[in-house]
């Protein structure tokens, strides 16, 4: 329209209508242009300055123009030359922006240029080469006219479009991304290297330095998880390039950002300051801002995040690229991989060496047994116990003291395992150091109860029951702190229970403990256990109980005290579904017939 002489009417009113329209949308174009500058950051502003600037130059003046040529006419500026002249400058901007400063990947660019450029290009040659060169020398032997060979060279060349295509974007990535070939035999070099190491230190070492070097960075800082879920400062590289923030939370918006599944890199140097500020915490934005990040690299595998890498700007001043994400991405997942076997790996030596630390200590508590009942002449004393871990709460132990006498104890310490193996060897101990006072078995329990208060918080208790039997008189003097009831069972088959005694030991600090005695007549046998056994289940979830027990010993009241006491076990054992719910113990003392 600017070429031909100047028209009026409709036309006037449609070309102002368009030159408000391109004024408007250009100036809105360059605003958004320039805010995008105000609130980026440093590598958006050198790319978006002389972007600026072109487009500046080019709708400014074209705008001028255009409003010239349509109120003033009469001037004969040549519009259609300026206007090319000044336009040329937004493309020539843009082409500096991306040859310079990396606006865009110029690889897509280039592939975009031979896509819609030197792509039709071929594909007319080829046209007019099946028309022109083939079709008019052989019409008269195809016996067709000019019409349907045309038509026939266009279906040729749309069946040709395709695989053309393919053949330029092959040969354009050989041209393009032959630095690629270094950077994929880099990756392969990281991946083989990486498999080796065997400790996050060196992980992390080799992952900081790597990648410092593949991306010429001004800095790698490695963050990595710990126990308690923050996320640490673990490396960086060059090792003077520490930041203040040495721990990261992992309820924080970069985080949940980070674990998005659809974001594998974030390229924090692409982001709107703006945008930041409205949507990421007051941590995460210190973390970006102290850090001057570009890029946040998160460390995943199987959905779990091990950590994440900063790293910096490029000391060239260059933005990273789509091609960099790439190596990026598989750096990262090679890196995980890396990170959790290495954690797998210590995992299991550590379950190795808890076990072999379990089966030690097992060993240990069973040396602490004793080796041998006391030897009486007038009865028969033996005791056994079964542990449901490698290590348990339960004892027993066998004390002779003067005048023919031996003391008895069996004790319940509370909870399972390591925790509860400690306590009872404390418990034992001082239980040794008692005796050798020779006090009576309620000031025993007594002093127990003190030594164990004070030694342990209120969660940590234990049952003790402690008798002296006198094996020239039949007599059991006894006290009980807390067991379910030790019981006498007497030859005509009725039960004594020794009840007397006190609370659990180690809950209050002041606890007596009463004591109480009963003879033992020749045939009566005594049994002290813990509550493992009656509270054993069945697979419908019923207990063992008490008269479970006691009419299992009444039935078995003939058999010597080894067999009675294994086949308890095999009976409690077969009850449980082959599976133990608690330690159990068990000691018997039976006076022996005349």
């Amino acid at each position: 329209n600017y070429s031909i002489e100047v028209r009026h009417g409709i036309i006037n009113i449609f070309e102002a209508f368009v030159a408000i329209y391109w004024v408007v949308y250009m100036l809105a174009s360059l605003t958004a242009f320039i805010r995008t500058y105000v609130t980026s950051g440093r590598v958006q502003r050198i790319k978006f300055r002389i972007v600026i600037v072109g487009v500046a130059l080019g709708i400014v003046p074209v705008s001028a123009v255009m409003l010239i040529k349509l109120f003033q006419p009469q001037l004969g500026i040549p519009y259609e030359h300026v206007s090319v002249i000044f336009l040329s400058f937004i493309s020539i901007s843009f082409a500096y922006a991306i040859l310079k400063h990396g606006a865009f990947d110029l690889g897509i660019v280039f592939q975009r240029s031979l896509d819609f450029i030197i792509l039709p290009v071929l594909l007319v040659s080829f046209y007019y080469f099946l028309e022109k060169g083939i079709g008019e020398r052989f019409s008269s032997f195809l016996v067709l006219d000019h019409s349907s060979i045309a038509a026939s060279a266009i279906i040729l060349v749309a069946l040709a479009y395709i695989p053309a295509r393919a053949v330029v974007h092959r040969l354009a990535g050989k041209a393009l991304y032959r630095s690629r070939k270094v950077f994929r035999d880099q990756v392969i070099e990281f991946s083989r290297r990486i498999q080796f190491l065997l400790s996050l230190e060196e992980v992390s070492d080799f992952v900081t330095r790597e990648m410092h070097e593949l991306f010429d960075a001004e800095y790698v800082h490695l963050f990595l998880r710990e126990n308690r879920g923050n996320y640490i400062f673990k490396r960086s590289f060059p090792r003077d390039k520490k930041i203040p923030l040495t721990s990261f939370p992992p309820d924080t918006e970069l985080i949940r950002l980070i674990k998005d599944g659809r974001l594998p890199m974030i390229m924090v140097e692409y982001f709107d300051k703006l945008w930041i500020k409205c949507n990421l915490d007051r941590i995460s934005q210190e973390l970006i801002s102290i850090s001057n990040v570009s890029v946040v690299v998160p460390l995943i595998e199987q959905r779990e995040l091990f950590g994440f890498i900063l790293i910096g700007p490029k000391r060239s001043q260059k933005p990273y690229t789509m091609a960099d994400s790439e190596i990026l991405e598989l750096l990262s997942e090679r890196s995980a991989a890396a990170i959790r076997n290495i954690e797998l790996y210590s995992d299991s030596m550590e379950k190795d060496k808890l076990e072999k630390e379990l089966r030690l200590a097992s060993k240990i508590q069973e040396r602490l047994l004793p080796k041998s009942p006391p030897s009486m002449k007038g009865a028969t004393l033996l005791g056994g116990i079964r542990t449901s871990r490698e290590v348990g709460g339960d004892f027993y132990d066998f004390v002779e003291l003067a005048n023919g006498k031996v003391g008895i104890a069996v004790a319940d310490v509370s909870g399972k395992g390591i925790p509860a193996a400690l306590l009872m060897t404390a418990l034992q101990a001082s239980f040794r150091a008692e005796v050798l006072h020779e006090r009576s078995p309620g000031e025993i329990l007594y002093g127990l109860n003190v030594s164990l208060f004070e030694r342990s918080d209120t969660s940590k208790f234990a049952t003790f029951f402690y008798a002296t039997y006198d094996d020239n008189s039949g007599l059991l003097h006894f006290s009980n702190g807390g067991s379910f009831p030790p019981f006498v069972l007497k030859a005509d088959g009725n039960i004594d229970r020794l009840q007397r005694g006190g609370i659990l030991v180690g809950v209050e600090a002041e606890s007596k403990y009463k004591e109480g005695m009963i003879k033992l007549k020749p045939g009566d046998l005594l049994v002290i256990y813990t509550d493992g056994f009656i509270d054993q289940e069945d697979e419908k979830g019923e207990p063992f109980g008490e008269q479970r027990l006691i009419e299992y010993f009444r039935n078995n009241l003939q058999n010597s005290l080894d067999s009675m006491i294994e086949r308890l076990f095999a009976t409690i054992f077969a009850f449980g579904q082959n599976n133990l719910k608690d330690d159990m113990t068990v000691v018997l003392l039976r006076r022996n017939l005349p």
